[in-house]
């Protein structure tokens, strides 16, 4: 399946619904895990025999079998180098693939812009909607671009990591059958041609006469696909397959002329089907198509968008007979590419049929240099992938004219030649037995002698005194103590108090009693009932009980109750009164009596003396023998030392590059480059799995050229303003520019 010809439905549902990098995560566990199994049977296998031939086992026979296992332990260690070569170039191809899944179009995204070209092509009666329906063909026109861009991008990446894998060595021959290979006479007249027939150089495919050339049956330079003559002429603005074209910068087939793009067509920069003229758009069109037939061009004769020159059919592009998009020099019929007749992408020099070159005459991808018809490559004439050199059939070469692969050197005809490495397990210090030591004397006598502390006499004595001293009279001056409470009082209101009428019922009674004393005296009371009083004397009594007693009103003859009657409420002022209670109160003065203490005799005495010793006693300590035996045994001592042979010099990528000092993910050529799928000199990708680079200086992915920065881009100088993380093509060429969507010099924004 060519996905290059196919719309961007089926490339986006194609890698959408596939199976995703899930079993090449598996077969790369897989690789692990088989590469760990062959190098355990490769240590066996020589422990085994190295501990026969070195033990027991001696004489002419262990030299005949040590050397014949040893082959075996080779074939061994290196297919497990060659297992674990693979699982990291299956782990290099699932970053190829997230990041082509990245920078692919969603479906769905598609989806809705051809049901809005549905909707307006279904509404435009009246042609209100042209615009719109323009817009929307263009916007699926960058959907397209951007699919294949993805895929190119994919297909250089997979290719590169493909073209890296180091194949196993062949089974030793008491192990297989060597098979004789088949052989079919394929011959070319010229330098770097990959195919059958071609004449010139770096031409793939068959009988192509000129350079540059992918396909078949192609005469000039740079053409992609079949029955071309010219230069640079594809299929479409996106490197697509040509059939039949003549002329130069055409996309499509069977156009004869100049920077034609469609089908058919005849004359100069025609858009569209069997056109017949000069920058005509449209179909079956005969004539001149104005000075500009196209939309936002600025210049003569172009019939695509937004283009700046002369006779350019294609879109965003600047310079002369242009029939891609966004490109920026002369007869370019692919995108983005700075150059004269670049017929792939992404491409700054001249006559690239591939995609990301930096140089001319490079069928492959992502090359540095010139005549490459491989992919990778840095330098010239390499047929082969990830070289550094000149002139190498096979793959991750350093050097020239090597025709095997993972070598370094000049005109290798095997794998893995002239690699530098170095590994020993030999035993640097061989067992060996210390020598006996035997050693004898003593020590001692040691006598310790006495000494003599003689008799210390103490006697002293000390007489003194405690002074006299007087303690002055004290004078403590009066003492005032003032308390001045200031408080207020006031403003007070007592409301008015009423006291209803009391009225009595004539016939009522009043009963008093039982009343109980024990002594005491009942002072005299008086009862009030109205205007009458009744006055009870004092009662005396001694312990006695009065029984209870009752008075009828009627027969005291009150019938009037008492009237009602209201005191009257009062306000003391709201002015506040001020009450002053002063205190105070005055203590001494009182002066204290001077003391006098006199002085107190001290006396103390004292006399003796200590006793004379000698401490310690004398001591004597014997002769001790002393009897030293050694007999020891150290050995062997091993320190293996192993530089691994590798393709290149100072390379630290996860799969083998050649070149000097590359670093990254791997299948990279060059000097000094960071990332994967790098060629060139001082390339530095956004991560260790991203690349797809060509040229100097550059920064990202997917670009040529020099001293750019982002994704998508050829040229000198130029700088994305999209994330670089999802490796979203800015379809930026020409030089200084800042943005996305722009070909020419020193422009800055979004084009077309």
């Amino acid at each position: 399946m060519n996905f290059v010809v196919m719309p961007p439905e089926i490339n986006s549902a194609l890698i959408y619904a596939g199976a995703g990098s899930g079993p090449l995560l598996a077969a790369a566990a897989a690789w692990d895990e088989l590469a760990a199994e062959l190098g355990s049977a490769a240590m066996s296998f020589g422990s085994v025999t190295s501990g026969l031939a070195g033990g027991m086992w001696q004489g002419p026979s262990s030299v005949a079998m040590a050397a014949a296992a040893a082959p075996y332990v080779g074939w061994l260690s290196a297919a497990a180098a060659s297992a674990e070569s693979a699982a990291g170039q299956a782990r290099a191809v699932v970053g190829v693939f997230e990041a082509a899944l990245a920078a692919t179009v969603d479906p769905l995204v598609i989806a809705t812009n051809r049901s809005e070209l549905v909707a307006l092509a279904l509404s435009n009666l009246f042609g209100q909607n042209t615009p719109a329906i323009a817009a929307a063909e263009f916007d699926y026109e960058l959907m397209w671009a951007q699919d294949v861009a993805a895929m190119l991008g994919y297909h250089a990446g997979a290719s590169a990591v493909a073209s890296a894998l180091a194949p196993f060595a062949p089974p030793l021959a008491s192990l297989a059958a060597a098979a004789e290979p088949g052989r079919s006479l394929a011959v070319n007249l010229g330098l770097a041609n990959v195919g059958a027939f071609n004449a010139g150089n770096a031409n793939i495919g068959s009988y192509n006469l000129g350079s540059g050339n992918i396909g078949g049956n192609n005469v000039g330079w740079g053409n992609v696909g079949w029955g071309n003559v010219g230069f640079a002429n594809s299929g479409d603005p996106v490197g697509l397959m040509g059939v039949a074209n003549i002329g130069f910068g055409n996309a499509g087939s069977n156009n004869f002329g100049l920077a034609n793009m469609g089908v058919g067509n005849i004359g100069f920069a025609n858009t569209g089907s069997n056109n017949i003229g000069i920058g005509l758009t449209g179909d079956n069109l005969t004539g001149i198509g104005g000075f500009n037939s196209g939309s936002g061009n600025v210049g003569l004769f172009n019939s695509g968008t937004g283009n700046v020159g002369f006779f350019n059919s294609g879109t965003g592009n600047w310079g002369l007979f242009n029939s891609g998009s966004y490109n920026t020099g002369i007869g370019n019929s692919g995108i983005a590419s700075t150059g004269w007749f670049n017929a792939g992408g992404f491409n700054t020099g001249l006559v690239n049929a591939g995609d990301y070159n930096t140089g001319s005459f490079n069928a492959g991808d992502a090359n540095t240099g010139g005549f490459n018809p491989g992919s990778i490559n840095t330098g010239w004439l390499n047929t082969g992938d990830t070289n550094t050199g000149l002139a190498n059939s096979g793959n991750v070469n350093t050097g020239a004219f090597i025709g095997g692969n993972d070598s370094n050197g000049f005109w290798w005809r095997g794998n893995y030649q002239g690699l530098v490495s170095f590994s020993t397990i030999n035993t640097i210090v061989p067992e060996f037995t210390v020598a006996s030591v035997h050693a004898s004397g003593g020590a001692g006598p040691i006598t310790v002698p006495s000494f003599h502390i003689p008799a210390i006499p103490l006697d002293f004595s000390a007489t003194g005194h405690i002074g006299g001293f007087t303690i002055p009279s004290i004078a403590i001056p009066p003492i005032t103590l003032r308390i001045d409470p200031v408080f207020d009082l006031g403003p007070i209101v007592v409301q008015d108090i009423t006291i209803p009428a009391l009225g009595l019922d004539p016939d009522s009674s009043v009963t008093v009693g039982p009343i109980f004393s024990s002594g005491s005296i009942i002072d005299p009371f008086t009862i009030q009932l109205g205007f009458v009083d009744i006055n009870i004397a004092a009662i005396q009594t001694t312990g006695s009980e009065i029984l209870p007693f009752t008075v009828t009103l009627s027969s005291l003859g009150l019938t009037t109750p008492t009237p009602e009657f209201t005191i009257p409420g009062f306000r003391i002022p709201v002015d506040p009164i001020h009450i002053e209670v002063p205190l105070s109160v005055t203590i001494g003065p009182f002066v204290s009596p001077e003391i006098t203490i006199p002085q107190i005799p001290v006396g103390l005495g004292w006399s003796g003396a200590t006793p004379a010793f000698a401490f310690p006693p004398e001591i004597t300590i014997d002769r001790i023998p002393v009897v030293l035996d050694v007999n020891a045994l150290l050995g062997p001592i091993n320190a293996p030392i192993v530089i691994p042979a590798v393709p290149g010099f100072g390379n630290a990528t996860t799969v083998p590059s050649s070149g000097f000092f590359n670093a990254g993910g791997g299948g990279v050529s060059g000097i000094t480059n960071f990332g994967a799928d790098i060629s060139g000199l001082l390339n530095q990708a956004a991560t260790p799995l991203l690349g797809s680079v060509s040229g100097y200086l550059n920064f990202g992915a997917l670009q040529s050229g020099l001293l750019n920065s982002g994704a998508g881009l050829s040229g000198l100088y130029n700088t994305s303003i999209l994330d670089l993380n999802h490796l979203t093509s800015a379809f930026t060429s020409g030089v200084v520019n800042f943005g996305r969507q722009l070909s020419g010099f020193l422009f800055q924004g979004t084009g077309p």
